[in-house]
């Protein structure tokens, strides 16, 4: 998935947001949480040159760092449907358990511009 803004929700959650599918088939924001224990595997799967803004901006208020749309990196993400629904004035949404993070590219260059990327596996693996 093209990863959007990720933050840092309260002292044990943080959470990333990012677009999942293409302008044909269509796109939906994701929005997965996860713990401190795989924060740092998120920030790995980063881009070198994109690790240190993204904890320097998740380290102090307001706690989100966004990614400019030309260099939005992508990500495979993999984990499960959480269980709290979270409702404000514009939306509710569910968000996924984050559980492993893996760069969208071996090469390890995840701040290529978004392509459309075919997806047919109906697992609950977003990249």
């Amino acid at each position: 998935m093209r990863l959007c803004s990720p933050a840092k929700i309260d002292d044990g959650l943080y959470g990333v947001n990012g677009v999942y599918g293409s302008e044909s088939d269509g796109e939906f924001m994701v929005t997965f949480d996860f713990g401190p224990e795989v924060y740092p595997q998120f920030l790995a799967e980063l881009p070198e040159d994109t690790r240190e803004r993204v904890r320097d901006a998740l380290s102090r208020q307001p706690y989100e760092h966004i990614f400019p749309p030309d260099a939005a990196p992508m990500m495979t993400l993999v984990g499960d449907i959480g269980d709290k629904v979270y409702t404000n004035n514009d939306e509710s949404y569910q968000p996924f358990i984050a559980e492993e993070f893996k760069c969208a590219w071996p090469c390890g260059k995840c701040w290529i511009p978004f392509s459309p990327m075919a997806n047919t596996d109906a697992s609950w693996r977003l990249s």
